[in-house]
């Protein structure tokens, strides 16, 4: 027993004084009930904005026909139009990725300061409607034709995906800023939504496949259409969450952690002892965090410089150019590549809510260092260039994707649910501000990546 009252939140709010919540003299002695989360409503939209967060950028990838078409050069149709087309058809996912990355771990970092100068309720709501709009314009784009200008629609296309990427980390480290002062579990909920972003868009496209087959790009635009109607979802049940008291209590203990110093502070003066600053800057937040932070950096980096751009391009054994193998002409890549990757990083990410074993930042430090080993598991599997693989059967690639997916979500999710929560409550936010940068700078640094082992991929021999 610590000797300390626990009374109702709504009641501990009516005990302020004159001055506040500060004239309270027990303040200290006093623990409030948290207000329960109703029918688990927050819970499901920190997963919904999960959802948000990376259902842009899994639709962009996923949506690999539509872009092909659109990005191919039609020189036989017209070769004095396109005389200059250089067409992008066989590396747009390597550009999209650095498009994407580069100012997510950019604005990720921007926002450590942007949080202290403007509040998440305005980042959060106008990252929401730039990417309403940016989706909009995507959509509008289905229908134009662009034969005649592929290289200009390509540089229009990686400039709204530079946009929306900006949009996206504001909204995504906001978030995560914002489930940090909540139990651990809504972080992790965060973690899942994401993941769920992946398989929602492959299953996506693989039912685009099986219903109106692989010469169609009809579906485009219900592929953005889609993500669109998510965005405005996520937006509107923002709005819904913020009056609710289970909202309004978390937030209100990160500000009874300063005003607890502030009372400290006040008796300080009061026997003529120096005030301290009781805020903490950013580099000893960072100090106590950082074996987490390089955690998640190199799990994310591992990851990124093997999916999409590597991993798509890895080829059934039975692959035969225009077969007729419906499983290794068709179906291999949306189903390896896509939905057994997303699939395994949502069990990872899931199973954080019971085991959080390696949660240990030295534990988890070394086995980020040790994914590293899944990059010449891939390479000597077969590609195009090489007929003849180290492992040449269907299986190898299966266990490969399977093992990069469920390491990617478990490891990535114990250092983002663990960092902020190794440290006081009114410094998580911060902490988890940082941990995003981390993440985001690990996906810049493995998107780059990928180009070295997509080239290294189509060597004949290695």
């Amino acid at each position: 027993m610590d000797g300390s009252k626990k009374i109702p939140y709504d009641k501990l709010r009516s005990l302020e004084g004159p001055n506040g919540i500060e004239s309270v003299p027990l303040l200290s002695t006093v623990k409030s009930v948290p207000p329960p989360d109703r029918c688990m409503f927050t819970y499901m939209i920190f997963f919904l904005h999960g959802i948000g967060h990376l259902l842009p950028w899994n639709f962009f990838i996923t949506a690999n026909l539509y872009f092909k078409t659109k990005f191919t050069c039609p020189i036989e149709a017209n070769p004095m139009v396109n005389s200059t087309c250089v067409g992008y058809e066989d590396s747009f996912e390597n550009y999209f990725s650095v498009a994407s990355m580069v100012p997510i771990a950019f604005m990720t970092a921007l926002n450590i300061w942007l949080q202290s100068k403007l509040r998440y309720q305005y980042r959060m709501v106008l990252s929401l409607v730039i990417m309403m709009v940016l989706f909009a314009l995507t959509i509008a784009f289905v229908g134009i034709p662009t034969e005649s200008w592929v290289d200009g629609f390509f540089g229009v296309t990686l400039l709204i995906v530079v946009v929306l990427s900006v949009a996206s980390a504001i909204f995504q480290s906001s978030t995560f800023g914002f489930a940090g002062v909540f139990p651990p579990k809504y972080t992790s909920i965060v973690l899942s939504g994401q993941a769920s972003a992946g398989i929602f868009a492959a299953v996506a496209q693989v039912l685009s496949l099986a219903l109106v087959g692989n010469k169609s790009t009809d579906s485009a635009f219900g592929y953005f259409a889609v993500a669109l109607l998510v965005v405005i979802i996520c937006l509107a049940s923002f709005f819904l969450m913020l009056p609710m008291k289970f909202i309004k209590y978390y937030l209100n203990q990160t500000s009874y952690s300063n005003i607890k110093a502030k009372q400290g502070s006040v008796v300080q003066a009061s026997v003529n002892v120096k005030i301290v600053d009781t805020s903490v800057p950013y580099w000893k937040i960072f100090k106590g965090i950082w074996l987490y932070a390089v955690s998640v950096f190199l799990v994310f980096a591992v990851t990124l410089s093997l999916f999409p751009g590597v991993l798509a391009i890895v080829q059934s054994m039975d692959y035969v150019e225009n077969g007729t193998n419906v499983w290794s002409d068709t179906y291999f890549t949306p189903l390896v590549c896509f939905l057994l990757f997303n699939v395994s990083d949502f069990v990872g990410r899931f199973i954080t809510h019971w085991i959080t074993a390696g949660s240990h930042s030295l534990v988890l430090f070394v086995a980020s260092v040790l994914r590293v080993v899944f990059v010449p598991l891939v390479l000597l599997c077969k590609f195009q260039a090489r007929q003849d693989p180290v492992f040449n059967s269907d299986v190898y690639p299966i266990v490969f994707v399977s093992l990069i997916g469920l390491t990617n979500g478990y490891f990535g999710s114990v250092a983002m649910i663990s960092a902020p929560q190794s440290l006081p409550a009114d410094q998580r936010e911060t902490a988890s501000t940082i941990m995003a940068f981390f993440l985001s700078f690990g996906l810049l640094v493995g998107s780059c990546f990928s180009f070295l082992w997509a080239y290294v991929a189509n060597l004949r021999y290695i």
